[in-house]
């Protein structure tokens, strides 16, 4: 009789929440409120009773079905009228009241791995939900599959990994007592050589190519064999040789990394990237002419990204549960990812994953911690039920960010009304990587969404991040500055920044933030953030075009890439720009270089990583490609900057005399006098202060892609 009350009361709710819509015929009112008080008469394709394996379980189908359609609807007509969504408390409380649960599966009681913060604070933070065993998450998957199931275009093939049932963690030894060794001291190499463009010091980031002093290490991939493989290379600039070449059978290599005598390839599962799990390969590379294979750990979902600091390697996957569809069976064999040793996949053990109070099932946030010194068997896994984008990395703490979603649940049949919008929101997780093992800390939330890792900065034990705003209602775009305590609350905030224009660029040095922004013109403001609860702009300065990437070069200055423009916007040039920062009220463009001609881009505007900052020449590298009708030139610019007098000097040029034979230059190095030059098509050595070409080596397995003949 309690119950009928409810029903009742949440029937009579329905009714004045559908009022406000029009709906499609099968999801007619009448039927709606049917399926809700139980009319057995009612017939419709939107809400799929006989997907329940019970009454109970049925109606709470048709209940959350429902729920989502009025969630839906009335949010999008709400939308259209301007008028708020209104969601009736009783519904709200039914659903609730109605999930269905199952007995959970013994687990551990305590985990050191999620940690739960509670600071003290007016708004006093959720706690993450400790899981009771994998039936606890199977229940959560399979009722969400149920309200979705046959409305979704399914994204991934039936090919899952698929983990054993009865799953321990893969964590290796957990020897609180160990300490992290730093790696093997490198052999003797010449000071003067560049390494990758890393965002924080001491955090390295993978690349396709990598320098040590010694050699090159180079990532290639072949159109013809649809392979990657891994090049060691003699640099010697008359005489360049390939010391090894290799592949990793069965995966797609992304990125390496160097670190003494090991190399670390990042790997895709598959080929071109389709696959559900990515590895990391381990080679002894103390023979370079002759690598050997360690190990290697796999865990399932696609990249995000991988940093390795302090001698240990950190690895960030998306994974989807619902990678074998929506089946019953299928959702259980999938709806936990794994992770394990050598193709030995095992689910992540529960005490290992967060659930955060408001998750909905789907995607989780996979990280994974690997101190090379012990090998791969001491890698240590954590889950989060959310997904990630990018990420932001210090030697203690790693942030991960993605946008964050509101969901009006797609039921068969329904119009496209009831799919997915985005709530303009940026979810943060925040992971404690330091000491041996990893943890879950903390998560927050800002309004608008990141452009990329160099929008998050940490500073005194603050994070800062710049978003794009766009507010639903008006449609309004702005730009925000949130800074953020330890445990991930907003505790000051700058809103309103250049209304109407994106952020294309974003650096945060110290307690000064420097935004670009663009519509027209290129506006960079300089942001005070020394005070963390008050942040506030100092000065702006407009120009053409726009900064795609900025990079401190001194305390006072500040570089700037970017396609070049005027007053109508972006002109198909290209332009460095010199800020002065030394005034932060009056930011000033001192110098700047524009690369004419036909239309031309850098690989550098989108891809920090192919941008050189020469310190103790004071001279940038970046690579330049220059299109026509009938032409392509591509070349490494260095472009030298004078600090006292503020200006740039005559920029030099690395051209490859035979483009057809080398291709399009995606990154520039140099070992002492020599500078390098690499495409997926080989490699060339140049005599720093005369340009000359001394040598190029072909990669002969690899084939060009609709390269034109140079232009003299």
């Amino acid at each position: 009789m309690k119950r009928q009350g409810k029903n009742e009361k949440l029937v009579s709710d329905l009714k004045d929440g559908l009022s406000v819509t029009e709906l499609p015929e099968n999801l007619s009112k009448n039927n709606i409120i049917s399926a809700v008080s139980g009319d057995a008469q009612a017939k419709t394709k939107a809400i799929p009773l006989e997907y329940g394996r019970n009454n109970r379980i049925k109606k709470a189908v048709a209940v959350a079905a429902a729920f989502a359609v009025v969630l839906g609807s009335v949010a999008v007509a709400g939308s259209q009228r301007n008028k708020p969504t209104v969601v009736p408390e009783s519904v709200k409380a039914y659903f609730s009241d109605t999930t269905v649960t199952e007995k959970p599966e013994s687990s551990n009681a305590d985990s050191d791995i999620i940690e739960e913060n509670e600071p003290e604070s007016a708004e006093k933070r959720i706690a993450p939900k400790k899981i009771n065993g994998y039936i606890e998450i199977e229940n959560l998957f399979l009722s969400y599959a149920e309200r979705i199931k046959g409305s979704l275009t399914r994204y991934y093939t039936d090919t899952a990994v698929v983990p054993g049932d009865n799953a321990e963690a893969v964590t290796g030894a957990a020897d609180d007592s160990f300490e992290v060794q730093s790696p093997e001291s490198e052999p003797d190499t010449p000071n003067d050589f560049s390494g990758t463009n890393i965002q924080v010091a001491g955090v390295d980031e993978a690349d396709i190519l990598k320098n040590d002093g010694n050699y090159l290490y180079a990532v290639s991939t072949s159109a013809s064999a649809r392979t990657t493989k891994i090049r060691i290379i003699d640099p010697t600039p008359d005489a360049m040789k390939i010391l090894s070449e290799f592949s990793c059978p069965g995966k797609s290599v992304r990125e390496i990394y160097i670190t003494g005598d090991t190399l670390t390839a990042i790997c895709d599962n598959g080929v071109y990237y389709d696959s559900l799990s990515i590895s990391a390969v381990f080679y002894d590379i103390s023979d370079r002419s002759a690598p050997v294979k360690t190990g290697d750990f796999t865990q399932q979902g696609t990249l995000v990204s991988t940093r390795l600091t302090e001698g240990s390697l950190i690895i960030l996957s998306t994974y989807n549960g619902y990678c074998g569809g929506y089946d019953e069976q299928a959702v259980k064999n999938n709806c936990v990812p794994g992770a394990g040793l050598n193709g030995n996949m095992e689910k992540i053990p529960t005490q290992n994953i967060c659930m955060l109070p408001d998750a909905i099932p789907g995607s989780y946030l996979v990280a994974t911690k690997i101190q090379l010194s012990r090998g791969a068997d001491s890698a240590k896994t954590v889950a989060v039920l959310g997904g990630g984008s990018d990420v932001y990395c210090t030697k203690d703490t790693l942030y991960a960010v993605r946008e964050s979603f509101s969901y009006a649940v797609p039921i068969e049949g329904a119009s496209d009304m009831l799919w997915a919008t985005s709530e303009n929101k940026t979810q943060i997780y925040a992971f404690s990587i330091s000491g041996n093992n990893i943890s879950f800390k903390s998560s927050g939330t800002v309004e608008g969404t990141a452009l990329n890792q160099f929008s998050m900065d940490e500073y005194n034990g603050f994070l800062r991040i710049a978003t794009n705003f766009r507010d639903r209602k008006s449609g309004k775009v702005s730009n925000i500055v949130s800074v953020l305590n330890s445990s991930l609350q907003v505790v000051g905030k700058l809103s309103g920044i250049a209304p109407g224009e994106t952020i294309k660029s974003a650096r945060f040095s110290g307690t000064k933030a420097y935004l670009v922004t663009f519509l027209n013109t290129d506006p960079l403001f300089v942001i005070d953030l020394n005070t963390p609860t008050a942040p506030a702009i100092l000065g702006e300065l407009k120009l053409p075009g726009f900064s795609s990437y900025l990079h401190p070069i001194s305390d006072t200055l500040l570089v700037g890439i970017g396609p070049d423009g005027d007053d109508s916007g972006m002109n198909g040039k290209l332009k460095v720009s010199l800020f002065d920062v030394s005034n932060p009220a009056k930011p000033a463009e001192v110098n700047k270089y524009v690369i004419d001609g036909s239309p031309v881009i850098s690989e550098a505007y989108n891809n920090p990583k192919a941008f050189v900052y020469d310190a103790s020449r004071c001279m940038l590298m970046f690579p330049v490609s220059q299109y026509s009708t009938n032409s392509h030139n591509s070349f490494l610019a260095a472009l030298p900057v004078d600090t006292a007098s503020k200006s740039f000097g005559t920029m030099l040029s690395y051209r490859q005399l035979n483009i057809a034979d080398y291709g399009n230059i995606l990154r520039g190095t140099y070992i002492g006098d020599t500078v390098y030059t690499f495409s997926q098509l080989g490699l060339c050595a140049f005599d720093r202060a005369t340009q000359t070409q001394l040598s190029c080596l072909s990669f002969a397995d690899v084939t060009s892609y609709n390269i034109y003949p140079a232009t003299n």
